[in-house]
């Protein structure tokens, strides 16, 4: 295969590995790190001057936050209750983190919407929350445009300043989708390990 469809294609991969990764996360499912590592990329990729393959890296972390964020929230407006007692029982999240969201969220506001998506572990529990709570869908996403800017800032600076350890072939976009790989399947198997166990602790809990 020509050596400039490999690119394109790893390029295509990368992208919609970003997407999921960001969807995945809103939903309570953990990417345990590829959400970062693909950040720190796009700030090395300005760095090393690709500008362009990096921006659409943001761009599709920004989609993936937006598109998983909003289903969680429309549908805790639409069934909430299920939909929460659903995500506990199957170890998605936790009931103590859906507390400690209950007592962030006081007001709708963006505020709120922000410090709760910024403590580890209430991302999904606060959309949830926005939702059965009716909070404004003005205010729920300026909450996640407001997180997503620091966060994302953060660790393209962060890849910026790796470049001048790294050498630009080393990581090439193929060279990356060769790395992911294997690791995309590491990152799948911890997470089912720590939703099972989350769930076996929640079981336990209600039979004691």
């Amino acid at each position: 295969m020509p050596g400039h469809i490999v690119l394109e294609s790893s390029k295509v991969t990368i992208l919609v590995i970003i997407f999921l990764a960001q969807a995945l996360k809103e939903m309570g499912i953990p990417s345990l790190g590829l959400s970062h590592s693909l950040l720190l990329y796009a700030g090395y990729l300005f760095s090393s001057g690709n500008p362009y393959f990096g921006s659409l890296i943001i761009i599709f972390t920004f989609l993936g936050s937006f598109c998983g964020a909003f289903l969680v929230f429309y549908l805790s407006r639409w069934r909430g209750d299920q939909l929460l007692a659903g995500m506990v029982h199957y170890g998605v999240i936790k009931p103590e983190s859906i507390l400690r969201a209950r007592r962030v969220l006081t007001t709708s506001s963006s505020l709120t919407i922000s410090i709760g998506r910024s403590i580890p572990g209430l991302m999904a529990p606060t959309s949830i929350l926005a939702g059965i709570l009716d909070f404004t869908i003005s205010s729920f996403l300026t909450g996640i445009v407001a997180t997503l800017i620091i966060w994302v800032a953060v660790f393209v600076i962060m890849g910026k300043t790796l470049y001048f350890f790294v050498p630009p072939m080393i990581l090439s976009p193929a060279h990356l989708f060769k790395f992911l790989g294997p690791f995309i399947v590491v990152g799948i198997f911890l997470s089912v390990l720590l939703t099972q166990q989350r769930k076996t602790n929640f079981r336990s809990k209600n039979l004691n």
